[in-house]
């Protein structure tokens, strides 16, 4: 890549999305409890379901991959503090894989990313084509 840092790109996760269907999740099972006069469960469950939305809330529009500075970023599903971080110079060769795009760096190490938590398939999609763009720029 001649100008690595003029490479930047967000993809989305979909950490908000699985936030909503466990407050779903939440709700269905507070409803069951109650048809089954289980007073304290219900509660539990209403107070967990909140729980979810809130988080569902604060999770949208989150990050799953980042490329800036010429550095990738990739954030542990809904664990914003875990991450990988790979400098774009090292990637050598983009393979494709079932449900993950895997990176080979120059050192020989493995890169697996993930599909399962990008926000839709479109957004891997988009992923693999950029890192692929990437990599043909770098050896142009």
């Amino acid at each position: 890549m001649p100008e690595s840092s003029a490479l930047s790109a967000q993809f989305a996760s979909c950490a908000s999305k699985l936030n909503a269907l466990e407050g779903c999740f939440f709700l269905v099972s507070a409803a069951t409890s109650w048809a089954l006069r289980r007073d304290w469960v219900t509660v539990l469950f209403c107070v967990a379901s909140v729980w979810s939305f809130i988080r569902a809330g604060r999770d949208r529009g989150r990050t799953y991959v980042e490329i800036r500075d010429g550095r990738l970023i990739v954030y542990e599903g809904r664990k914003p503090d875990l991450q990988i971080n790979v400098d774009m110079n090292l990637v050598s060769e983009i393979h494709p894989g079932w449900n993950k795009t895997i990176l080979m760096l120059r050192d020989d190490t493995k890169v697996a990313i993930d599909h399962s938590w990008f926000a839709t398939g479109a957004e891997a999609d988009r992923f693999r084509k950029f890192m692929e763009e990437a990599n043909e720029t770098q050896r142009a």
